[in-house]
């Protein structure tokens, strides 16, 4: 039986006005079980080297280094959702998409891409970053992965665990399984005060090789890219 769409019962729609809070465009429901707000941001790098004619190849220049589009919600107050798209280079690629549960005392429940609960540098969003580009060390670093993990948090204390496999948008072409990983984090904070804290923490990743790098497969390959983005000739 088919019923005109004139004679269904439209809901009860819920209202989410919007309203600019922290840097953020924000709507939300009035109980806050509903709400999603927009995030963006555009940075813009320049370079200019001493004597870059004649004694080094590095070229001056300027650049978009990452402009960003983001969309995080919550539904039912509960579920969380994130995606962020970026835009660098003259190409597109997603960040962050996934979805998350926290129903549960201090917990959340998550799946999708994300990145993986290892190093503070690697985790600091990019707002946050002193630099446009982050430290040599970071490329000892798992960046963002799809999986799936649990969080749990208390006062002064901070767990995280999942298991990933490769990156979103990563065909293994090597006919062979692809790599995967377990990774957990815990930080605490032993000392806090108004004027400041003592942060502590450690991580470990137990990692089977990406099924598809080069011509040589169960392989792991660590590189550095330098810290200026500006392109070298």
């Amino acid at each position: 039986l088919a019923i005109p769409l004139a004679a269904q019962d439209p809901g009860h729609p819920v209202p989410l006005p919007g309203a600019y809070d922290g840097g953020y465009l924000v709507f939300q429901s009035a109980d806050g079980a509903f709400k999603y707000w927009l995030d963006g941001r555009l940075q813009i790098d320049g370079a200019v080297y001493s004597d870059s004619k004649n004694t080094n190849s590095l070229a001056n220049g300027t650049e978009i280094r990452r402009g960003r589009l983001g969309v995080k919600t919550t539904m039912f107050t509960n579920w969380l959702g994130e995606m962020d798209i970026d835009f660098a280079g003259n190409a597109v690629e997603m960040k962050d998409m996934w979805i998350g549960y926290q129903g549960m005392h201090n917990t959340l429940l998550r799946a999708g891409s994300y990145k993986e609960p290892f190093s503070l540098e690697t985790l600091t969003s990019s707002k946050y970053i002193t630099f446009l580009e982050r430290s040599y060390v970071d490329n000892f670093s798992p960046d963002r992965h799809i999986g799936a993990g649990v969080t749990k948090w208390g006062d002064r204390w901070r767990i995280e665990a999942g298991a990933f496999g490769q990156e979103a948008g990563q065909v293994d072409a090597s006919g062979r399984n692809e790599g995967y990983a377990f990774t957990g984090r815990l930080t605490v904070v032993p000392i806090r005060t108004e004027n400041g804290l003592v942060h502590i923490g450690g991580a470990l990743s137990a990692r089977w090789p990406d099924a598809a790098t080069g011509a040589d497969t169960n392989t792991v390959r660590f590189r550095a890219r330098p810290e200026t983005d500006i392109s070298l000739t």
